[in-house]
């Protein structure tokens, strides 16, 4: 369930939406906020659609068919996410993650199916690296990551494992390229946006202040490099927020998903 839920999270940060803007975008004088998300490709039966409902500009729920994350908070800060599995096997099964913090930054989280923690580190409020150990004994390190900026845009996240000794091991670096563009999370809280890129596994694009043109994954394990390259074309609406991007393997020029977005 966890993994559907990264799975919804990724979306969320990473994809965007539709093309027409007096359809798809109504502004409410304030901000800019994600009301729907709509994924079709050829890793998709029909479309997925994922719904995002707010109190108070604050995120309540995020949902889609497999999964429902309720938010919970103190004040602003998120305290935790209640993730409820809706289909399959574990249908109706509860996982949640907890959220903690170090004055106003968050500091770190724990997801209770895996027993995981994770730590994170922020220079001049951009997460520069986490490390995830075992809840219960932190001293038992799993994974490690890195990120590097340029313009207020994360260009490199660099995986490390560590197996054993305390020494981390590189394991892939993706490198990222952005346009100038509003990214869709721009009007969320700090807090939402540190909610929304613990929930991802791989790209953190919720932290950068543009979109994500095109990424290219290096894979180093096993003492062989291998290239994994996606491009992104976008489609704006005239706040410059996107409302459609269709996203491609470059090796084989593929369309992989086209996803459209609503907003508020």
């Amino acid at each position: 369930m966890l993994k559907k839920f990264a799975l919804l999270l990724l979306f969320s940060t990473l994809l965007a939406c539709s093309s027409d803007d007096n359809a798809n975008t109504v502004s409410n004088g304030e901000k800019v906020l994600i009301k729907r998300m709509t994924t079709t490709g050829p890793d998709f039966e029909g479309s997925s659609v994922t719904e995002y409902d707010y109190e108070n500009e604050k995120l309540t729920t995020i949902s889609d068919r497999f999964s429902i994350a309720t938010f919970s908070y103190e004040g602003d800060k998120i305290t935790s996410i209640d993730v409820e599995n809706l289909i399959g096997q574990y249908q109706g099964e509860i996982n949640h993650i907890y959220f903690f913090y170090n004055g106003n930054q968050l500091a770190s989280t724990i997801v209770t199916s895996d027993f995981y923690k994770t730590a994170y580190s922020f220079q001049n409020n951009l997460l520069v690296s986490e490390i995830t150990s075992l809840s219960e004994s932190p001293n038992i390190l799993i994974s490690s990551k890195d990120y590097s900026y340029i313009n207020g845009n994360a260009v490199s996240m660099m995986d490390n494992v560590f197996l054993y000794d305390e020494n981390p091991l590189p394991y892939s670096k993706t490198d990222y390229t952005f346009d100038t563009k509003n990214n869709m999370t721009r009007d969320f809280s700090p807090y939402m946006k540190q909610a929304i890129f613990t929930g991802l596994p791989y790209v953190k694009s919720g932290l950068s202040k543009n979109n994500i043109l095109t990424e290219k994954k290096i894979d180093l394990t096993e003492n062989r490099v291998t290239y994994t390259e996606y491009r992104y074309e976008y489609v704006y609406n005239a706040k410059d927020f996107p409302i459609e991007v269709k996203k491609f393997n470059v090796t084989t020029n593929t369309l992989l998903t086209i996803t459209a977005i609503e907003y508020l």
